[in-house]
């Protein structure tokens, strides 16, 4: 008997990316003679892509939001493994993580495929957005985050460090911000600040006002408190 796995690895390869599967999705869905089975799993891939993994606005609706049935968490649980798309099962174990399905193991499969897609990219800002759900996976965690967060919280770390500011400042500065609740320890932000400071400073000194305010105006209130001892200590040095 055909299964909804089997439906998706059909339609789906394994690289699709979320804009190509909800493009298909819809034009299958204008297909009045779809099997049944096919139509309720189009139907909620459409669903499941549609929803926002980080602050969505009025129109979308949040991943953490998103509160199936049991019947249909046992069925994302059964069929995950069996999913080609990286981007399909990412969201699939996302669901089934923020519905405490198996929690900490879902997550920490639902981070290794979201690190899986960003592999595929070659920017900080392509990136962005998946690793600021990772960090925030590992925020919910709570104290069993502490050695899964070493390895994410010090490769994103290492990637704002190399980032070009030109064309980066603004996802550093932010990924900067989402790391904090991972860890709030000093030693880990004194480069990275250093970083966003020699930047700021350099696009002043240029007239590059736009690159300043991508680093500057952009950075978000809780930042500039984390590290505002820092600036003073720094400027008297």
């Amino acid at each position: 008997m055909i299964s909804a796995d089997d439906i998706i690895n059909r339609y789906f390869a394994a690289d699709d990316a979320v804009g190509r599967i909800l493009a298909d999705t819809a034009s299958f869905l204008e297909n009045k003679n779809l099997p049944k089975l096919e139509l309720e799993v189009f139907i909620y891939l459409d669903t499941v892509l549609r929803l926002a993994l980080l602050s969505p606005d009025s129109k979308t609706k949040d991943i953490n939001e998103h509160k199936p049935g049991q019947a249909t968490l046992t069925i994302l649980e059964d069929i995950y493994p069996r999913i080609n798309n990286h981007y399909i099962r990412a969201f699939f174990l996302d669901i089934l993580q923020v519905n405490k399905r198996n929690k900490f193991q879902h997550a920490k499969l639902a981070m290794q495929t979201y690190w899986t897609i960003c592999e595929t990219y070659s920017t900080l800002s392509e990136k962005r957005d998946r690793y600021i759900r990772i960090l925030r996976i590992l925020v919910s965690l709570g104290k069993g985050r502490k050695e899964i967060a070493k390895f994410y919280f010090q490769a994103i770390r290492n990637e704002v460090l190399m980032a070009d500011m030109e064309k980066e400042c603004y996802s550093a500065t932010k990924l900067i911000e989402e790391m904090i609740p991972v860890t709030s320890e000093p030693d880990q932000y004194v480069s990275l600040i250093d970083k966003i400071k020699g930047a700021v400073k350099q696009f002043l000194n240029d007239g590059r006002f736009e690159n300043y305010r991508q680093c500057n105006c952009n950075a978000p209130k809780k930042l500039d408190t984390f590290w505002g001892h820092f600036y003073e200590k720094n400027q008297k040095t």
